[in-house]
C-alpha cells in the first residue's frame, strides 16, 4: 500500500527489460549494453526503498524483500564474524606452495554431472526436495510459490562447473 501503481508498473517493465538485456549483454560480453537498464533498476529500487522505509533504514526495506526478517545491523556483525577466519585463510592459501588454481571448476563437465553435483550441494545444506526443485535458467535465483513449494533455478556451462555449483549453492541457502 506505500508503493504506487505507477512505480510497481514501472519496476516490472524494467526487471523484465533488463532481464531480457542482461541475457543478450551477457552472449555479447558487452556491460555497456545492460548498464542503461541496471541504471534504471537501481533508480527505481532506490525510490522504492525510500517509500517502504519510511524513515528508517532504506536497505533493510529492500533486504526484507530477500531475507525476510533480516537487518543490516545483524548481517554487519555476521559478516564481522566471518571476516578474521576468512582473513586468515587467504593468508594460508597466498603463502602455500602449491596454491589452488581453481582447475578442477574449468574443467569440462557435462550438464548432467554438474545437475548431480548441484543436487548433491544442495541436499548437503539441508534444501528438502521433497518440497522443492532446482531447474535450470539464464540467471540463478530462488522462488517459493507456497510453503511446500520452493524452487531454486541454476545455470550449467559445459566448461564451468563453478558457476551452477556456487549458483545451486546460493539459491538453496534462500
Amino acid at each position: 500500500s506505500r508503493l504506487p501503481v505507477e512505480l510497481v508498473t514501472a519496476l516490472a517493465k524494467a526487471v523484465t527489460l533488463g532481464q531480457q538485456a542482461w541475457v543478450a549483454a551477457r552472449t555479447a560480453d558487452s556491460w555497456l549494453d545492460f548498464k542503461p537498464h541496471m541504471e534504471e533498476i537501481v533508480r527505481l529500487r532506490r525510490e522504492e526503498a525510500q517509500l517502504l522505509s519510511a524513515g528508517g533504514d532504506a536497505y533493510d526495506a529492500l533486504l526484507d524483500e530477500y531475507e525476510e526478517g533480516a537487518k543490516t545491523v545483524e548481517l554487519t556483525k555476521i559478516f564481522a564474524e566471518l571476516r578474521d577466519g576468512l582473513v586468515r585463510l587467504l593468508e594460508i592459501l597466498h603463502g602455500a606452495k602449491n596454491k589452488p588454481d581453481g582447475g578442477s571448476f574449468r574443467r569440462p563437465v557435462s550438464r548432467q554431472r554438474q545437475e548431480q553435483a548441484a543436487k548433491w550441494i544442495a541436499a548437503q545444506i539441508g534444501y528438502d526436495f521433497a518440497r522443492g526443485r532446482l531447474d535450470e535458467t539464464a540467471h540463478p535465483f530462488c522462488t517459493t510459490l507456497g510453503p511446500d513449494d520452493c524452487r531454486i533455478l541454476t545455470r550449467y556451462d559445459a566448461g564451468n562447473l563453478q558457476s551452477s555449483f556456487y549458483g545451486s549453492l546460493h539459491e538453496a541457502g534462500h
